[in-house]
């Protein structure tokens, strides 16, 4: 729409070339006007600064005109000093406003105001309110101009008519109904009190597609964990709530809400083929049943690049993430970790389990040992055993001997690591970004070309990304590989294969990827989901559900140089302190159980047989 801006004292000079008015065409005329201007106070003033008003008559009388003009040159009168006015003037703008007044005698007028939107403005969201000035008018004729507005995927329109006895009613619509056809529904929501000046709800633009009716969306996903993971069949079918708990994943849980709270039902497709944009019309995945009218929507981890936006229309971002060169650490442990080895809970509990297996043993060793638990406490805590309580049998002498030995190895073989630590240098570093990856002739293994990257230093390996992982973590050292991934699936496949994944991000991030969902071109559903997802990120829900699926970030840098030398910690001592604890319990009872057998000579005589 090329809108100009127009002398008010021009277009109020129409008033007098026209046929005057009847006293009772002049007050419903006057009423009509005073609704749009009441509407235009009240709601328009709060979104925007200007307003956009485009009026036409077809064949009209100079009676209808002057109707039409009476009403225009009013709402300029009274809204010129709270809103900006442009008047259309019938050619094309590449920046029309958001909010627009219509006044045409009827719904062919409508239509032929010729105005239409730039494809660049598609991802804008328009509103639209309709001013019908005749009084002889049809539901069908208001369903006629909701029809014309979808057709410029303008879904916020409202139409403004008069009836007969003077009464102003505000339209709306809805697209999908109970019974899920696809047809405009006109429905009557608001209406216009004359004795207050003012409409009796406080609605202007209703909202649309809070309830689908349970009706049935097409959505195609894209499997990539942890962002979309389903484990059931992807034959296009609706479903179930047994379906439903298949989903999982960040991107999974939030298709699982969005269906829950907008009450609509899933009809999934999982395309087997990568999900790339080459050029245009040339698409894989879930692009191609996007482009085919397949699916109205997708989603998994798909990237929300200014070079996909010309030929999807795209949500919110909803989520953040980072791409990065991932890299394989070295196979052996640092010296550091392995005097940490003892620290471990695995440690600990080994010798808990040993502990119990010698107290459950103790029956055995009663015919041989005197003292079986005392001398188990006494060796336990260090403290040298009499030779008087010693068994006279050789078997029984071989075991306690073998097991001072195997402690006194570990004890030496323990300060021969702990020197070795102190004598051995630190190892070579990791590459830290491109820059290091390319002057240390790393080759790129990857699905596609990047341009960051020279094609002849990069191999095509087709699949998920997974099989690159495999790749790199078998590789070896003097192979140099790197692989490219995101943040979320290293942590993924970190957490997933904790105890043999040696794979390591470098600390220098490729770009910021945004994760979004995407429409077919210019849908009228991406303004709704984007209302959507901005209260769930705004409620934290989103953070939520990320913190969930990648368990924070701890799985990241597990095998980062800088997390494998940490320092001693409470946390690493927690096996430490139970089996000292339990010790000490142990102890405190059999001092209680010693005092309490002075006075019970039947405890007394148990005690002397243990």
């Amino acid at each position: 729409m090329h809108l100009a801006l127009v002398s008010l004292y021009a277009c109020l000079g129409l008033v007098s070339a026209l046929a005057p008015l009847s006293d009772s065409d002049e007050v419903a005329a006057l009423q009509l006007a005073s609704a749009a201007v009441d509407a235009a106070r009240r709601h328009i003033v709060r979104c925007t600064t200007t307003l956009v008003i485009m009026d036409h008559c077809e064949l009209c009388t100079s009676r209808q005109r002057s109707r039409q003009t009476q009403l225009l040159d009013y709402v300029l009168k009274q809204t010129v000093q709270s809103l900006a006015l442009q008047l259309f003037v019938g050619t094309l703008d590449e920046q029309p406003w958001d909010y627009s007044l219509f006044i045409v005698n009827k719904p062919r007028a409508f239509d032929e105001l010729r105005f239409s939107l730039p494809n660049t403005l598609h991802e804008r969201e328009f509103y639209f309110l309709v001013v019908l000035t005749e009084r002889l008018w049809s539901l069908a004729d208001v369903q006629h101009i909701f029809a014309t507005s979808l057709q410029f995927n303008v879904i916020n329109v409202v139409v403004m008519v008069q009836r007969e006895d003077g009464q102003i009613i505000l339209y709306k619509h809805r697209i999908f109904r109970p019974d899920c056809k696809h047809v405009i529904d006109v429905m009557e929501f608001n209406r216009y009190d004359p004795e207050t000046g003012r409409f009796q709800n406080d609605v202007l633009f209703p909202a649309h597609f809070r309830d689908f009716h349970f009706c049935a969306l097409n959505v195609s996903a894209q499997q990539l964990p942890p962002h979309f993971m389903y484990r059931g069949k992807s034959s296009g079918g609706l479903l179930d709530e047994s379906d439903l708990r298949r989903i999982s994943g960040i991107d999974g849980e939030l298709l699982r809400l969005l269906a829950k709270k907008m009450r609509f039902r899933i009809r999934l497709y999982v395309p087997s083929r990568r999900s790339e944009i080459w050029s245009a019309g040339n698409y894989s995945g879930c692009f191609a049943q996007l482009a085919s009218g397949v699916a109205n929507m997708a989603i998994g981890g798909l990237s929300g690049s200014d070079r996909n936006r010309q030929y999807f229309s795209l949500s919110a971002v909803y989520q953040l993430n980072y791409l990065v060169f991932v890299v394989a650490n070295d196979k052996d442990i640092p010296q550091v970790a392995h005097l940490l080895c003892p620290f471990r809970n695995r440690v600990w509990n080994l010798l808990l389990l040993l502990l119990l297996a010698v107290l459950l043993a103790t029956p055995w060793l009663r015919a041989y040992l005197p003292h079986p638990v005392e001398s188990l406490l006494a060796s336990t805590f260090g403290n040298p055993i009499g030779v008087h309580r010693l068994s006279g049998r050789i078997s029984v002498r071989y075991l306690l001997a073998s097991w001072l030995l195997f402690t006194l190895v570990l004890r030496s073989a323990y300060q021969g690591k702990m020197f070795d630590v102190l004598r051995v240098s630190r190892p070579k570093p990791l590459p830290n970004g491109l820059g290091d990856l390319l002057a240390q002739n790393y080759t790129l293994v990857s699905g596609v070309f990047f341009d960051f990257y020279p094609e002849s230093r990069t191999r095509l390996v087709p699949g998920k990304f997974s099989v690159r992982f495999k790749l790199v973590q078998r590789a070896k050292r003097e192979d140099r590989i790197a692989t490219i991934s995101l943040i979320n699936n290293l942590a993924h496949w970190n957490m997933e294969n904790w105890d043999s994944s040696r794979l390591v991000r470098l600390h220098e991030p490729v770009y910021v990827y945004q994760v979004v969902l995407y429409f077919p071109k210019h849908s009228i559903f991406k303004f709704v989901f984007d209302r959507k997802i901005e209260q769930l990120e705004g409620s934290g829900i989103l953070n939520h559900l990320e913190q969930r699926f990648v368990q924070g970030h701890r799985f990241i840098d597990m095998n980062a140089r800088e997390r494998q030398n940490p320092c001693i910690t409470n946390d690493m001592l927690h096996g430490l302190y139970f089996c000292h604890f339990s010790l000490l319990l142990l102890a405190s009872l059999l001092f209680l159980l010693e005092l309490v057998s002075v006075r019970s000579p039947l405890l007394h005589s148990l005690l002397r047989r243990l």
